[in-house]
């Protein structure tokens, strides 16, 4: 698996332009994903309310503060090199438009993959949520369906480059942002599905 890997992600990375370098850098700057974020939540307190989108705030925020923690654990316990670290795969003629960090060596799993499809499930349950009237009150209007369909294929799309983003910027391996992506899907999911039972067990006492 890891040759396959290290095949796959050299593949990936080889790709590459100037325009499309200054894409990936953009695409993966936090300042953008800060921007994604408050668009995103903007639109929640719209369509949700300000109590239901506060309450889907304050769980997003734990949830992907955890999948941050349980990512730097994993990195520190498996120790495995970025691609840009790795003298393996420079050996190999690995692109890197951005230099490699010296701090920060070890990439598995992806933190960035983790947080970006954990944002997305969070935001796709509460909004679904909302649509179906599964907090205990009535469904909302079919006019923010179509809106919350609108919202949740951008974030699908923005996760996906913003993952990939990480694999033509030699951060992480494919397998990195795979397993990161699972693992930040699989929280946010068993996440929001705790804190949707707690909403409709207490909001109403």
């Amino acid at each position: 698996m890891g040759e396959l890997d290290r095949t796959i992600t050299l593949a990936i990375n080889g790709l590459h332009c100037p325009t499309s370098d200054a894409f990936w850098i953009f695409l993966s700057d936090k300042v953008t994903t800060a921007v994604i974020y408050i668009i995103v939540l903007a639109i929640m307190f719209w369509k949700l309310g300000w109590k239901k989108a506060l309450f889907m705030l304050l769980t997003t925020a734990i949830i992907l503060g955890l999948e941050d923690q349980i990512c730097n654990l994993i990195k520190d316990f498996t120790a495995r090199l970025r691609p840009g670290n790795d003298p393996i795969m420079l050996e190999r003629g690995l692109y890197l438009p951005i230099p490699a960090s010296a701090r920060q060596i070890h990439g598995f799993p992806s933190a960035h993959a983790a947080n970006a499809f954990g944002f997305l499930t969070c935001v796709t349950m509460f909004f679904m949520a909302g649509a179906k009237g599964r907090f205990g009150e009535a469904a909302l209007q079919p006019e923010t369906g179509k809106v919350v369909k609108w919202v949740v294929g951008v974030l699908s799309v923005w996760a996906f480059l913003i993952s990939l983003s990480r694999v033509f910027l030699a951060r992480h391996y494919v397998g990195d942002i795979l397993f990161g992506g699972f693992l930040g899907w699989i929280l946010a999911f068993g996440g929001c599905m705790f804190a949707l039972y707690l909403w409709r067990r207490y909001s109403k006492k």
